[in-house]
């Protein structure tokens, strides 16, 4: 966690570091304060559940993203990427996710 906040403070300065340490221990409290919250959602169907997931985690992002706040991790990375080198976050989620999922299919195979 504090490789990615200290990248953000030499990259991008105290402010967006300071906004991604908030950030990072703000998302991790709601995901336990929301942890009860049951969806109406299949159980046996792991597409369907790994569908919403990435939806429900999707708008967490671009709500932190859109106050200003960061996760941490890939979000710290992609945020020095959209202001050093002026590429989109979504290219730069894209780009990125693109990389550890190839790294995946070659580490543990593809089923």
């Amino acid at each position: 966690m504090l490789d990615t906040e200290l990248l953000s403070f030499i990259f991008l300065g105290k402010k967006e570091a300071a906004d991604t340490v908030v950030g990072s221990f703000l998302f991790p409290l709601f995901v336990i304060l929301t942890s009860a919250v049951e969806l109406p959602i299949p159980k046996d169907d792991m597409m369907l559940v790994a569908i919403c997931g990435a939806v429900l985690i999707g708008l967490a992002n671009g709500i932190m993203g859109r106050s200003g706040l960061g996760a941490g991790g890939l979000d710290s990375i992609v945020h020095i990427l959209e202001v050093k080198l002026k590429i989109s976050s979504g290219k730069a989620f894209m780009f990125l996710n693109g990389i550890i999922v190839t790294i995946g299919g070659f580490k543990f195979g593809l089923r």
